[in-house]
């Protein structure tokens, strides 16, 4: 789910995906990049970066300019005050964790995620059939499965498939993937 953006000159990944690549967690820059990519106004569109700066404005009571606000997302400033972090934060609707806390930031980008990926009817539809076939229900397994599902249409057929079968049909379907499974291993190997 990650996507390349330029941050202070170089390309980099950002999104779930590009945490887990890596190994590393991701820079304010592209924490920031997130939130701007992946959180919408009411009405779909990505928020600009004179409605952020605004919204911090009103939150701060002083003003921030767009400018500042287009600095920090590039990573042209990387030191901002708390109180701003806490305005950027407010004015998108995450706790402050996430910018400070490495592990609560991979935790809201896997939220954020799967909110982005419930935006698509279908895929709404898809979960919250799940979420009423799965005993018990298991939420951070449909939120996982959400999250993947949102870039591969083709998993999303095999799924809604897979939720009209019966017990004994699901488990040869099971079946047959593990074994498609075990021959995709062994092929590699040679």
């Amino acid at each position: 789910m990650g996507k390349d953006v330029v941050v202070g000159g170089e390309t980099k990944r950002t999104g779930e995906s590009a945490e887990a690549e890596s190994d590393q967690p991701l820079s304010l820059a592209e924490r920031i990049t997130v939130l701007f990519e992946r959180i919408r106004r009411p009405d779909g569109e990505p928020f600009t970066l004179r409605q952020v700066a605004a919204g911090m404005s009103e939150r701060l009571g002083e003003s921030i300019s767009y400018q500042s606000v287009g600095y920090l997302k590039s990573g042209q400033h990387d030191n901002p005050t708390r109180d701003r972090l806490q305005a950027l934060a407010d004015f998108f609707g995450v706790p402050p964790a996430y910018f400070f806390d490495d592990k609560a930031s991979q935790e809201i980008v896997k939220q954020i995620e799967t909110a982005t990926a419930l935006r698509h009817g279908p895929l709404r539809d898809l979960a919250l059939e799940l979420l009423r076939k799965t005993k018990p229900v298991d939420v951070e397994l449909v939120a996982a499965l959400v999250r993947t599902l949102a870039g591969r249409p083709d998993l999303r057929d095999v799924i809604e498939v897979a939720l009209t079968l019966d017990p004994p049909e699901l488990q040869l379907g099971g079946d047959l993937l593990r074994s498609l499974q075990r021959r995709r291993g062994s092929d590699s190997e040679t």
